[in-house]
């Protein structure tokens, strides 16, 4: 029973997480914003050791290899870097980095891992989130700034740099 209740912790966790990271951090007007999103839902993604833990099988993915070397090649590429530092953390004008790299693997691990209904959901609340993006920009297009109208202005990332 215990178990049971751990198995649909873990899972709707997981789900929340990748709803987080792909529907709501999309949303969001700022680059800080999208990174301190997309960071929570890393965090949230912890529910995948859960479900180990609870001892449900997560089986194999054909995506485990190719994203294992990308991580490798990605790792590797900041140790190289010109500042490795600035390389391993986002930063509000860039928003990537070495840690929403890994963020984005392990997402796109935990969806391969999913039911068929649960992409389904997953799915149409990527499209409804598109499509309010989509409806923002072409209302921008035709001069309404949503986003100016909840305090948001345009910025460069030389500004959010200093």
């Amino acid at each position: 029973m215990a178990q049971d209740v751990g198995r649909g912790l873990a899972r709707g966790l997981t789900l929340f997480a990748l709803l987080l990271f792909a529907a709501i951090a999309p949303l969001l007007p700022t680059n800080d914003q999208k990174v301190r999103v997309t960071m929570a839902a890393a965090v949230l993604l912890g529910a995948t050791y859960l479900r180990v833990r609870t001892k449900e099988p997560l089986g194999r993915s054909s995506l485990d290899f190719p994203a294992v070397t990308f991580l490798c090649v990605a790792g590797l590429a900041t140790i190289f870097s010109v500042d490795p530092l600035i390389s391993l953390f986002p930063s509000t004008g860039r928003g990537e980095g070495l840690v929403v790299y890994v963020a984005y693997v392990v997402m796109a691990l935990a969806v391969a891992r999913l039911g068929r209904r649960e992409i389904d959901g997953l799915l149409g609340a990527i499209v409804i989130s598109g499509s309010l993006i989509g409806a923002i920009a072409v209302a921008q297009y035709y001069g309404l700034d949503v986003i100016r109208w909840l305090g948001y202005r345009p910025g460069s990332p030389a500004e959010a740099m200093g």
